[in-house]
């Protein structure tokens, strides 16, 4: 992003001001859409920087392993659920035999 493009777009998003990252998102109907995001601008080579980085992907996983035990859990229950259906039914069959 050029130094214009930034100034034009903080003039129209005052709320963007500060050190955030601007970037252009494109949907599949070809609209454009100005995403934000803070970015802060570190030194590479400090020891805060690894820090976020390595705090990054500790949460990304932790949140990973989240998704995959909410999605066990929710298969459990719908097979608990199909089960319990399947035992109604038959007890159901029998009765009217």
């Amino acid at each position: 992003m050029t130094l214009d493009e930034r100034h034009k777009l903080e003039a129209q998003h005052p709320a963007l001001l500060g050190d955030v990252a601007v970037r252009r998102v494109e949907q599949i109907r070809g609209e454009h859409h100005m995403l934000a995001i803070d970015e802060p601008r570190l030194d590479q080579t400090s020891q805060l920087k690894e820090f976020l980085v390595v705090s990054n992907y500790f949460f990304t996983a932790l949140f990973a392993l989240e998704l995959l035990a909410k999605a066990e859990s929710a298969a459990t229950v719908v097979q608990a659920r199909m089960r319990g259906n399947q035992a109604r039914k038959q007890q159901q069959e029998e009765a009217d035999a």
